[in-house]
């Protein structure tokens, strides 16, 4: 009779020894330090890859708008209709955006929208509420989603209801305005917002006699798209465009009008407008180009070059970028 710790062989069992509770914890402690030292690394993996596809979508906004000023000899205006901005016509909350629809392969959806009313309009545009894929930066998930906006209508009265718009990372640049000086200092309220001109509408003439009507972007504001020659200072010299934070800023839609300004730095403000100071309605204070990468922000040019500016740019060179014809010597590094 075989004893119970042998084997049916009749050789004695080897008994296992089972882990200890040390052992076990100095596994966990090795995998938890494992996964500290991965998952920078996966972080940083993940940024690049938001960074190179934010990089792509604005190239492709350059792309559209060369495209858009090939056929009608200027680039798109701000907001106007129609949207060929070959005509001078009412302020129709339409924007710069909708115009490039076409050329950036969603031309369906552009036949959906009626061009000649305004896009906060969602009874007869229920489509401006809709998410571009193309508009969004994928480092910013905040903008995935649409948002209710408030605005004016197209005879500039405000409305009753709110809208829920598709939102936009992408704003047009429109210079320095409300910018008193070199430093970036904010205009005092009084003197109205965006500087002259706001809420006037310009014609094709205005760029010569009256250039103060303009805004010193090169997207234009009302009824009315600049062309290459406009931008003096030279189109690898000047912003199209810039990445901005819509979640901070109740204007940063795709169809209505995203724009923005070099008034503030970029970066500037976003943990007081997260914590409700100023409010995202502020204009004077929302209106600012930012975004979810680390240390600066994408801006679009009007060659159709993309390039990362760092939010340490001095703030003379960063302003001199922003005008189309301030006729700046820019000596600093960007």
């Amino acid at each position: 009779m075989r004893s119970p710790a042998s084997s049916h062989s009749g050789r004695p069992l080897v008994r296992r020894a089972a882990f200890t509770l040390i052992e076990l914890l100095v596994v966990i402690a090795i995998i938890a330090v494992l996964i500290g030292l991965l998952l920078p690394a996966v972080q940083k993996v993940r940024d690049a890859a938001a960074r190179t596809q934010c990089q792509n979508n604005m190239k492709q906004l350059g792309l559209a708008a060369q495209n858009y000023h090939s056929s009608f000899r200027r680039f798109p205006a701000g907001k106007g209709g129609p949207t060929t901005s070959t005509t001078n016509s009412p302020g129709v909350w339409v924007s710069w955006l909708v115009a490039l629809l076409p050329s950036l392969e969603e031309e369906n959806l552009y036949k959906t929208l009626n061009t000649g009313l305004s896009m906060t309009d969602l009874a007869s545009n229920p489509n401006a509420g809709a998410n571009v894929k193309g508009f969004l930066c994928p480092a910013d998930s905040d903008s995935a989603f649409a948002q209710l906006r408030s605005y004016e209508d197209s005879a500039g009265a405000a409305k009753t209801t709110t809208a829920a718009m598709g939102l936009t990372n992408y704003a047009a640049n429109l210079g320095a305005h409300y910018n008193l000086n070199s430093a970036g200092a904010p205009y005092p309220s009084a003197t109205g917002y965006y500087g002259p001109g706001y809420g006037e509408l310009a014609t094709p003439s205005d760029l010569t006699t009256s250039p103060a009507k303009f805004f010193q972007g090169a997207i234009g504001y009302m009824g009315y798209g600049l062309a290459i020659t406009d931008i003096k200072d030279g189109t690898s010299s000047t912003f199209m465009a810039g990445e901005v934070l819509p979640s901070l800023c109740t204007y940063h839609d795709w169809a209505h009008y995203p724009y923005s300004t070099t008034a503030w730095a970029i970066n500037s403000q976003i943990k007081s407008i997260e914590a409700g100071t100023p409010a995202p309605s502020s204009k004077g204070d929302c209106v600012a180009f930012r975004s979810r990468h680390t240390g600066g922000a994408q801006f679009l040019f009007c060659d159709g070059s993309v390039k990362f500016i760092a939010e340490s740019i001095d703030a003379t060179t960063y302003i001199a970028i922003s005008t189309r014809r301030g006729s700046e010597v820019i000596t600093g590094e960007y």
